[in-house]
């Protein structure tokens, strides 16, 4: 479970994380975190960014994604690439922004195709920050966010800023091995 309280008295795993309605930078539809593919998938990498220079830190947790499924594949659970976590980028923009919208795409989809980031998997979501952030439980400080999340609205890992391996990567091997250890047990 996460640690994250980000000033809060109850922790961020411990609330589940609101459906976000977005659009991906291809265009389709989709509603964060309960349509994120591949679905089968225990979980998935999710950033949360406020601002356009976001993209510049987003690239970083990269590697947090490559030590999730690497644990996963050592474990077990990676049966096929429908088993593989998914990284996504969201961008929560205020609804006034929509103005800006094609300005904001066009240099997105240029920092994704410089990074080789499938469109897909760079979403933007206009809405209330302030009501966001609180449901979500952290706060609307304009700091990024990176989540650990199921389909099923869970928690498991959540911390902000950049991505430091001697930062996060025993934070992360825990809530991975809790995983791990909650579906074996299930399993027996």
């Amino acid at each position: 479970m996460s640690t994250g309280h980000f000033g809060r008295a109850v922790p961020v795993g411990l609330r589940p994380f609101p459906l976000l309605i977005g659009r991906t930078l291809g265009g389709t539809k989709v509603v964060i975190p309960s349509e994120l593919k591949p679905s089968e998938a225990p979980f998935h990498v999710v950033t949360l960014n406020f601002k356009n220079k976001h993209v510049w830190n987003a690239r970083t947790w990269a590697g947090l994604h490559s030590s999730v499924e690497l644990l996963l594949d050592h474990a077990g659970m990676i049966s096929s690439p429908a088993h593989r976590p998914g990284m996504f980028h969201v961008w929560l923009l205020p609804t006034v922004h929509w103005l800006w919208s094609p300005l904001w795409k066009r240099r997105c989809r240029a920092w994704a195709d410089e990074n080789g980031i499938d469109r897909e998997n760079v979403m933007v979501v206009y809405g209330n920050r302030d009501e966001i952030t609180e449901d979500i439980g952290i706060m609307n400080d304009g700091r990024q966010y990176v989540f650990l999340v199921d389909n099923a609205e869970k928690v498991h890992f959540a911390t902000d800023g950049r991505y430091l391996s001697n930062k996060h990567d025993f934070n992360i091997h825990k809530a991975v091995q809790t995983l791990i250890n909650q579906v074996t047990r299930s399993a027996v």
